[in-house]
């Protein structure tokens, strides 16, 4: 008996947990984010009307700062970063390596 009640306890949690993992996943129920689809195309359909490419979001205080595509996914997101990563690293070891060229006797 205790064993049954110990079973059930854990297929609900794992229940629980999937669907949480599940949300932040994909993202909001569909309803939503056909609202936010609309949201964001009412605005930009309003910032080309008004010829601004800004939208008043807190980006606007930072020059140079750019907003995130929202069209973009997290791999996405994840792979550019991870590519900026290694052309950095790569440029870092190209600079040591010129460095130590011109120091070099």
């Amino acid at each position: 008996m205790k064993a049954i009640f110990g079973l059930m306890a854990l297929v609900v949690v794992l229940a629980i947990v999937a669907n949480l993992a599940q949300k932040n996943l994909f993202g909001l129920s569909g309803s939503s984010s056909v609202v936010t689809r609309h949201n964001a195309a009412e605005k930009e359909a309003s910032r080309q009307a008004n010829g601004s490419p800004r939208d008043g979001s807190r980006l606007d205080a930072f020059p140079g700062a750019v907003a995130a595509d929202p069209g973009t996914t997290v791999p996405q997101v994840s792979k550019g970063m991870q590519q900026r990563a290694v052309d950095r690293t790569t440029e870092a070891l190209k600079q040591g390596a010129e460095r130590n060229q011109r120091a070099a006797p």
